[in-house]
């Protein structure tokens, strides 16, 4: 998978990114127990300003958690680990801190964790392909949360 991945066109690796996580959340979100999604931070009575609740899940927290969340741990392991750098420590680490960032009941984490490996996954290929890694996984990050917003 990682060799498609690294072959694609960029606009086709972000529709295919999202598509990606769009999916994994559909099929968790099936077999949820009811309320296990429920997210209190976009709740929609939590921020009343409109436009302020959209600059903040669309753009402002897609960047800076796929900077704490992915470019991070990516960093921080190829940096301790120097030239022993392992995919599947990368990919856990980074899902487990994503996950931790979303303590919203138990069922959410293991949501969160699922998508936190899918979008480390995303990051580690982009680096392999010599592309903005953060720009492009910010990007599916984003509208992930806009069409969470929007109720898609």
């Amino acid at each position: 998978m990682i060799r498609f991945f690294k072959r694609i066109h960029w606009s086709l690796y972000i529709l295919l990114g999202y598509a990606f996580t769009f999916v994994v959340s559909i099929l968790l979100f099936a077999i949820a127990p009811d309320g296990s999604d429920f997210n209190p931070i976009s709740d929609k009575n939590t921020i009343d300003i409109v436009f302020v609740r959209y600059l903040y899940f669309v753009f402002i927290a897609p960047f800076v958690e796929t900077i704490i969340f992915q470019l991070a741990p990516f960093l921080l392991l190829r940096f301790i680990l120097k030239g022993h750098f392992r995919f599947w420590s990368y990919i856990l680490l980074s899902a487990f801190l994503f996950s931790l960032n979303h303590p919203f009941g138990d069922y959410y984490i293991i949501l969160t964790f699922i998508i936190g490996a899918v979008l480390a996954f995303l990051f580690y290929v982009a680096k392999l392909r010599r592309q903005n890694a953060l720009l492009l996984v910010s990007v599916i990050h984003a509208i992930n949360n806009l069409l969470a917003e929007l109720g898609v």
